[in-house]
């Protein structure tokens, strides 16, 4: 008799085991769901003008402090789309794509730089660059790269080697198919929502905490 309890004994050691890792192991993916991750990220996209004054005010004002002081970068998929208000046809002569930018041609330059800077260099980089030079320093390129220590090289070579309507072609693919009437326009989670736009121009956060919640079911840290 004692043999036998003995003998019945491990497989019953066994099946708790399994029970209580079964038991542990839901609770850890339940805790998940509810728990802010840097896997669970909204995307962000920006579709400004490197000239445009409120871009650059959206951006240093709202865009800028929410994701840093807020910490809503780790939580964000960020997208800039450098283009804007672009008027782009086909010259009959060359047959050559001509875009005019509604700051002039010199804007036009500049949101080409942008773009092969968020080409050529990570996400984060990208938007240390594009924050910095659209926070007064829109032409300093070198000023920018060198304050956060960040290689440049290659989105010069992608500057100097292409046109710039060719560099800035997709980039108006993608402005065109949301057809913006104001710059900056923001999307969220690849939404483009015209009744949150002034929202999201004056307090960029409240809108991105409400998304956040509603997608993920959780509240980020600073959230009301």
């Amino acid at each position: 008799m004692m043999s036998e309890l003995i003998g019945d004994f491990p497989r019953q050691f066994i099946s708790l085991s399994v029970l209580i890792m079964v038991i542990f192991m839901f609770n850890m993916n339940a805790a998940d769901d509810t728990t802010p991750t840097p896997n669970k990220k909204l995307e962000v996209k920006v579709y400004y003008e490197t000239l445009c004054p409120d871009s650059i005010r959206f951006i240093r004002n709202q865009l800028l402090p929410v994701m840093t002081e807020k910490n809503r970068l780790n939580f964000t998929d960020l997208k800039f789309v450098p283009f804007g208000h672009v008027v782009s046809y086909k010259d009959r002569n060359t047959n050559e794509t001509v875009m005019r930018c509604q700051h002039g041609r010199n804007e036009c330059e500049l949101n080409a730089q942008h773009a092969c800077v968020i080409e050529n260099n990570s996400e984060r980089e990208a938007f240390d660059m594009v924050t910095c030079m659209m926070s007064g320093y829109n032409k300093k390129l070198n000023k920018c790269a060198t304050k956060f220590g960040i290689n440049v090289d290659a989105a010069k070579s992608c500057k100097e080697s292409k046109s710039t309507e060719n560099i800035l072609e997709k980039y108006g693919v993608d402005t065109y198919s949301v057809n913006p009437s104001f710059i900056p326009t923001i999307t969220i989670d690849g939404i483009f929502n015209w009744n949150e736009q002034d929202e999201i121009l004056q307090d960029l956060d409240a809108v991105f905490c409400r998304r956040y919640e509603n997608k993920y079911n959780v509240k980020l840290d600073g959230c009301y």
